[in-house]
């Protein structure tokens, strides 16, 4: 077998040498490492090591044993801890580290990417990455959270954006980003390879009897729960201010159902479809990729900085509260209840980044958790601290899409209670734990433990997933490199602010600040750190005269549109630091935003199968892919 060897490629001019069967990448006075030292890591693990274990059967129906300290990968074994890889030629293999494209990184060595080509190396931990980056500006596409609304509109303009423009099939796209209901699609489109193929390559008509059975499905889920409804209404009853309306109470619904856990109620959701069987149980990692393949993948979710848990079965309920030594994470400022965070998933397109859970790099709040405390409720009999648990490095698909989208985590923390005026006597009810997403494994009694975080909705910090993508992006590509932006935002009717607040829209709160009194996520009472990262004002965009303003898009044929507001726009403009993001200023940044708002569909509305199919369809079908392959058109700037 012939080993081919890697370097770190720091300058624009690369050799590649090849001599007695071995090929080289490298570029003159950088390290070269060979993939011969960093895979050494995996021989030491020898293929049923014990005598005993799990059955494994690889694709030619042959079975084998990995013995009780292996597991299967693929057509071979791996460590119980290791990750288990694909190759180019889907070919599995084990990895005492990370996944580096046909590689490993082995521990102590790190992943990098030559930029024009998107192929993926290892190198030592010490070896710096190339940073400059050379073509076409990196394109980001964000879709907003919005329950089953936003996964259609997601659906619909993903077709649209194929239509013409050959967004992923070009791979042009270099990162994906999403919250809420927009993980749900992004989730089924990133992992799901049928699932991906009927989005892209479907006419309008057929993409809205795909979405329609797609709800269909989703919505029996949530009817069959209604044999619940009792419990339901007596938990709804108690919340009157907290769920006033249709939507959170079917949420409740589809909870309740499943144990009161939201991360199961995802998890029978990604599998309730027939295409989409068997995703939901899958690591969130590289390897799982089999629908999008290419751009690095952002899920926003929140961490939340204080939750209800409970130790036991015999233990009462307990307040607890993120720490960093002495500090209590909450406490900033007034109030932070939430910590940005995303779950990160690097691709083949672009710069490579570490899969896993990133958080900003904040020059303004604390986010670094050291320890948990909790009390013990009530009253107040004393404090406990243990160390904290980091997130989990593979988590499943489902949690991962759960930690995005868990909406009614807000009602089991008491920092978030607090700033909607939910009593502590209902927030720390047994029943609510479960709205968030437990950071780890739940105990037997299906808790979570005190030393794990809860996760919830990314809307709490940005519904738009924006501001974190890109500071991220800044850190791959360059602060000056100049970045396309494609925004989707799915409100429902009259439109939140979750646009609004990327910009310059009230002059008393600057980037980073706590925007209060607004109606941006579940109460105007909750403390979000404004995710503001462009420069224009808001109100320029609605100004007589200008050459860019929002403008109305057409559906088929003239058809009317299953929308009370259908619009786009685009901006030049230019990044602005925040502080809570680690976004700094200076981006050149050449934006594309699409509304599609609805008066009738909310996150949740059941009985209204067709009408969110139609909703995918209409926007496949509209001109969006005509507005959209025009702004992808215009020449594109070289990077610095």
């Amino acid at each position: 077998m012939a080993f081919v060897r890697f370097c770190a490629v720091s300058l624009i001019t690369v050799s590649v040498v090849a001599t007695s069967g071995d090929a080289q990448i490298c570029a003159a006075g950088e390290e070269c490492v060979s993939e011969e030292s960093s895979l050494l890591a995996l021989r030491a693990f020898t293929a049923g090591k014990g005598g005993r274990g799990g059955n494994c059967t690889n694709r030619y129906g042959v079975e084998f044993q990995c013995g009780e300290y292996g597991k299967c990968c693929g057509d071979v074994c791996a460590a119980k801890d290791d990750q288990c890889c694909q190759n180019s030629l889907e070919n599995y293999f084990p990895c005492d580290g990370s996944c580096c494209g046909n590689a490993c990184a082995a521990r102590g060595s790190k992943c990098c990417n030559l930029h024009n080509n998107g192929y993926k190396y290892p190198v030592s931990e010490g070896t710096a990455c190339p940073t400059h980056h050379h073509g076409p500006a990196p394109i980001l596409w964000a879709t907003s959270g919005g329950g089953w609304r936003s996964m259609m509109v997601a659906m619909g303009f993903a077709n649209a954006f194929e239509s013409k423009a050959k967004l992923f099939t070009s791979g042009r796209l270099t990162n994906i980003a999403a919250n809420s209901g927009g993980s749900w699609f992004l989730a089924n489109f990133a992992y799901n390879h049928n699932f991906q193929k009927k989005v892209i390559f479907s006419d309008p008509q057929s993409l809205g009897r795909f979405s329609s059975e797609l709800m269909g499905a989703y919505d029996a889920l949530i009817s069959q729960n209604y044999k619940g409804k009792a419990e339901v209404i007596k938990m709804v009853e108690m919340l009157p201010h907290v769920i006033p309306g249709s939507d959170q109470y079917n949420g409740l619904v589809a909870v309740g159902g499943h144990k009161w856990l939201w991360s199961n109620m995802v998890a029978a959701m990604l599998e309730s479809f027939p295409s989409s069987k068997y995703i939901s149980g899958r690591s969130a990692s590289e390897s799982q990729r089999r629908g999008l393949t290419g751009p690095t993948l952002h899920f926003q979710s929140s961490q939340l900085t204080s939750a209800y848990v409970k130790q036991g079965s015999t233990k009462e309920m307990q307040s607890a509260y993120l720490m960093d030594g002495n500090k209590n994470l909450a406490d900033q400022a007034g109030g932070l209840p939430t910590v940005p965070t995303q779950y990160i998933v690097s691709g083949s397109v672009g710069p490579s980044i570490k899969t896993g859970w990133h958080y900003p790099r904040s020059t303004r709040y604390d986010y670094h958790a050291t320890q948990v405390t909790s009390q013990l409720l009530p009253p107040v009999i004393g404090t406990e601290k243990i160390p904290f648990v980091p997130l989990p490095a593979s988590p499943s698909i489902a949690e991962v899409a759960a930690a995005s989208s868990a909406v009614l985590g807000f009602l089991g923390s008491p920092m978030l209670g607090s700033q909607t005026g939910i009593p502590s006597s209902v927030g720390s009810l047994e029943t609510l734990h479960g709205l968030s997403v437990c950071g780890g494994p739940l105990d037997k009694d299906g808790f979570c433990d005190l030393q794990y975080a809860k996760l919830a909705d990314g809307g709490f910090n940005d519904n738009m997933a924006v501001a974190q993508s890109i500071a991220v992006m800044q850190d791959l590509y360059g602060k000056t490199h100049p970045l396309k932006l494609v925004l989707t935002d799915a409100p429902h009717f009259p439109y939140n602010i979750t646009l609004k607040a990327l910009f310059d829209w009230n002059a008393s709160i600057a980037p980073g600040d706590f925007m209060t009194g607004v109606e941006y996520s579940a109460s105007p009472g909750i403390h979000v750190t404004s995710p503001q990262v462009f420069k224009a004002k808001w109100s320029s965009l609605d100004m007589p005269g200008v050459e860019y303003g929002w403008r109305d898009i057409a559906c088929q044929g003239g058809e009317p549109c299953p929308f009370k507001v259908f619009r786009s726009v685009v901006v030049k403009t230019e990044t602005v630091d925040n502080p809570a993001y680690g976004v700094v200023a200076g981006t050149p940044i050449d934006l594309l935003m699409f509304q599609a708002s609805s008066s009738t569909l909310g996150d949740f509305t059941t009985g209204r199968v067709f009408s969110y199919g139609e909703t995918a369809g209409a926007i496949a079908g509209s001109e969006a892919s005509a507005v959209f392959n025009s702004w992808m058109s215009e020449s594109a700037v070289e990077g610095n």
